[in-house]
């Protein structure tokens, strides 16, 4: 059951390999294994049964408005803390709607909001045990594994040019992923609006273990960050 609390005097002091500090500060941060979070004017929510993650909403106001920010945090292989989109885009019905992060708290679809769409399409399609994930980075499987096959219905079908990477990797760091700390070690392709990549190889990224992709998968970044390339 999702617990939500704020102030309450019965706050929670870790979250899976996190600890958790209250201090007077404006918004929540990270520094190593320890997450600080404000000590008033939040609203907490219990994601994981054992509380090792969790959603913060808190409203932040400045000399003209006020507007809610949202944080996503805990521990997946290591601690971590993304701030979020303000408003989610949530898929319903075959169409993209927003709507308030706690709303979605609500629903139980936190981590539906995370995934980004085209992962849940092939999941919907294909069956989700062959989702891969390496913290914000989603992988899955390519149905078609020639590489010119592949390229030539994506092509056909997107109506855009795909740029090949090389056989092996860049000198001497690989190739990172959407900007990030991710590191593609292997053979990729993007699309030109660099919205989407596939590859295959391994992915190495800092606080990860390793993630060894034997096949073709697409490889697209989770849904709804708010600063994705500062991401955990």
């Amino acid at each position: 059951m999702k617990t939500y609390y704020q102030q309450t005097g019965n706050l929670p002091s870790i979250a899976g390999l996190a600890k958790l500090k209250y201090e007077d500060v404006k918004t929540p941060k990270r520094e190593g294994d320890v997450i600080t979070l404000p000590e008033t004017g939040w609203g907490l929510y219990q994601l994981a049964p054992d509380f090792s993650q969790f959603l913060v909403l808190k409203d932040i106001t400045d000399e003209h408005t006020t507007h809610r920010k949202s944080w996503f945090g805990g521990t997946d292989e290591q601690p971590f803390l993304v701030e979020l989109k303000s408003s989610p885009t949530v898929g319903k019905a075959g169409r993209d709607i927003t709507q308030d992060w706690l709303d979605v708290w609500k629903n139980g679809t936190v981590e539906e909001c995370l995934k980004p769409t085209l992962i849940r399409k092939f999941e919907k399609a294909y069956g989700s045990e062959k989702t891969k994930r390496q913290g914000d980075m989603f992988c899955y499987p390519m149905p078609e594994q020639d590489w010119e096959k592949l390229l030539c219905l994506i092509n056909a079908s997107n109506n855009g040019e795909w740029n090949w990477g090389p056989q092996k990797t860049y000198y001497p760091n690989g190739t990172p992923l959407y900007d990030t700390r991710h590191i593609l070690f292997g053979k990729y392709a993007h699309y030109a609006t660099g919205k989407s990549v596939i590859g295959k190889g391994t992915i190495k990224a800092p606080d990860h273990n390793d993630l060894v992709l034997e096949e073709i998968h697409v490889i697209i970044q989770t849904a709804n960050l708010n600063k994705p390339k500062e991401a955990d």
